[in-house]
């Protein structure tokens, strides 16, 4: 008959480690495989009991992809056990053990995993304590699953009482940060311990290594692990800053959580991956220059689409060459244009780009100076910018001139064309005889933009500097951990920055200046109680920890006034003391942590006096 642990029916043993053994097991009532670990090596005591099912219930709270499922726990004669999800994969440790040659990609994304979960467990305000390759579980998909989540803690009375005990300890020690060896631990241990596992997992090394656990306790103090770059040359200087600074020994210097570390591994990972992006098609980026070059002028100054148009080329340069002709220029006319190398059309095609700006400033300045100078002066307006108005013209199949004119200069088309415009500016009809249809409102638009522009790049520049001033504040708030310890407020500032950059990316630049603003001041709130905050949770940690303590005492008086039949033989102590318990119960559900612990030390003091009086009224043998 199979064994069972609690309602479980035992299969065969999985796992063992420092802290217990693993079964597959089977839950009868629900007819499903499960992972069965039987907490073991240490005395069960009413106070690990009692941490045990609390840091157990904490857990099972914790629902998220990275972090392993426990569906129940439970005490069988005298073992604690807690019963998860049963997963198919290997440990961390394994897969480092073995030298598997992972790519860069795979390993970095393993740290990001690793990061996601536990931080979603600190939002949570759960922290594991004991985060090494042993509790990391890799499934043939590539998920990262985090084990043994407050474990260490549940051990932690144990841990204190022989740190250097060899054998249970000494994985844990090799990840372990500097200040939770002195007993003090909070998020930004687990930062550390996941980035000694990171600096395994890319060098093939810990970061502490020895085979003693006092000089592994002594490179914690002192030491200072090599640079990612100094063991593997071709790890990127970025990897090893993230690295170098989650390992800092005073955990201020850390990252404030785990989020701002994982954004940094994604960013490195999308700088890598842009690196690549020119390597790839070089070719593709100068591609053939001779039409590449000829359809950039055209483009700018015809608005058809005539990119790809080879015949371009050589329409742009009959018109050049009409152009001198209809100024009487002595030169001869070329011919064969199609065949200009690809130089001379780079000439040509920066002068005809150059030459439309200048006449997009001229017809947005000229109108609003008087009439009279400019037309009186047609040297304002040079030959080159009348032979690219009337290669605009003949680019737009508009009509030729007309064969009375044959005289007409070049310099007569821009004059006619400003008059024409000044005086009839309302009316889109109304153009010069000189240009198109649509020559002139395409024109337009700037001038009738430009104050709008102005306006729009003054928000913009507010909205930026808004945001600026957040990102400071945010810095701020995440280096005091308000993200921990402020987490209402941390939460509500990075709703208020999503939201402005939301309407950043939609050009509502006001929106988006009152968002950064609102976020900028939550992260200062957040900044400004994270301190206070991280105080009340230390004093309500010594709170649990004496209420632990005072809770197992008067568990183990209550046992011994048992022993001694103190409930028959002394029965109104007993009581008394039992009233007392009962009382510091309601206390500790109340969250009275303070007087509860006071309610037991007084009923463990009265389950002693009951027994010293049962053991006198015991008849003598």
């Amino acid at each position: 008959m199979a064994e069972k642990i609690g309602k479980y029916e035992v299969l065969e043993q999985i796992g063992r480690g420092g802290m217990g053994t693993i079964f597959r097991a089977r839950d009868p009532i629900l007819q499903r495989l499960v992972a069965l670990k039987v907490i073991s090596n240490l005395e069960v005591t009413p106070e690990l009991r009692a941490r045990f099912f609390r840091e157990a219930q904490a857990c099972a709270r914790i629902a998220h992809p990275n972090i392993v499922i426990v569906h129940d726990m439970g005490e069988d004669s005298g073992r604690l056990y807690i019963v998860m999800e049963l997963l198919e994969g290997e440990e961390l440790r394994h897969v480092i053990a073995r030298h598997t040659e992972l790519v860069f990609e795979k390993k970095l994304d393993l740290v990001r995993q690793i990061c996601d979960g536990l931080h979603f467990a600190h939002q949570k305000g759960v922290v594991h304590r004991d985060i090494k390759p042993a509790n990391i579980l890799v499934l043939r998909t590539g998920q990262v699953k985090i084990l043994d989540f407050g474990i260490a803690h549940i051990a932690g009375a144990a841990t204190q009482r022989d740190l250097t005990r060899t054998g249970a300890f000494m994985g844990t020690l090799r990840y372990m940060a500097p200040e939770q060896v002195r007993g003090q631990a909070d998020q930004r241990s687990d930062i550390f311990s996941v980035a000694a596992v990171s600096y395994e997992l890319f060098t093939g090394r810990p970061p502490f290594s020895g085979s003693d656990p006092l000089q592994i306790l002594e490179q914690l103090r002192t030491g200072t692990p090599a640079r990612l770059t100094e063991l593997d040359p071709s790890l990127p200087s970025a990897l090893a800053d993230v690295i170098e600074r989650a390992l800092q020994k005073d955990p201020a210097d850390r990252f404030a959580d785990l989020g701002q570390m994982s954004r940094q591994l994604e960013l490195l990972r999308r700088e890598l991956a842009g690196d690549e992006i020119p390597r790839a098609r070089p070719s593709s980026l100068l591609g053939p220059p001779a039409q590449a070059i000829a359809a950039s002028p055209t483009s700018a100054v015809d608005r058809t689409p005539m990119i790809h148009d080879p015949p371009v080329t050589s329409a742009m340069a009959q018109a050049f060459e009409s152009d001198r002709r209809s100024s009487e220029d002595a030169s001869p006319p070329e011919t064969g244009r199609v065949q200009i190398p690809a130089i001379p059309r780079v000439a040509i095609g920066t002068a005809a780009t150059l030459v439309v700006l200048v006449i997009a400033a001229l017809y947005t300045w000229l109108p609003t100076a008087p009439p009279a100078p400019v037309v009186d002066k047609p040297g304002a307006v040079t030959p080159t910018t009348g032979a690219v108005r009337t290669e605009a013209a003949s680019e737009s199949s508009s009509p030729a001139p007309k064969s009375d004119e044959p005289g007409r200069s070049l310099a007569e088309t821009p004059r006619e064309a400003v008059s024409a415009s000044s005086t009839a500016r309302p009316s889109a009809a109304a153009v010069s005889p000189g240009t198109t249809d649509g020559a002139s409102g395409p024109q337009r638009e700037p001038a009738k933009t430009a104050a709008v522009g102005v306006g729009s790049a003054g928000a913009r520049h507010d909205a930026e500097q808004a945001r600026s001033r957040m990102t400071v504040a945010r810095q701020a708030a995440e280096r005091v951990a308000a993200g921990f310890y402020a987490r209402n407020r941390f939460q509500s500032a990075q709703i208020k920055e999503r939201q402005g950059m939301s309407a950043l990316d939609k050009s509502d630049y006001a929106a988006a200046g009152a968002s950064f603003a609102e976020a900028q001041s939550e992260y200062q709130a957040a900044a400004a109680e994270a301190p206070s905050e991280e105080e009340n949770q230390r004093k309500l940690a010594a709170l649990s920890a004496a209420l632990d303590q005072a809770h197992a005492a008067v568990a183990g008086r209550r046992q011994q006034a048992l022993a001694a039949q103190a409930d028959q033989l002394a029965r109104e102590s007993f009581d008394r003391a039992q009233a007392r318990q009962v009382e510091g119960d309601g206390l500790a559900s109340r969250k009275d942590l303070a007087a509860a612990a006071r309610a037991y030390e007084e009923a463990a003091a009265r389950y002693g006096e009951a027994t010293e009086r049962a053991r006198a009224a015991r008849p003598a043998r």
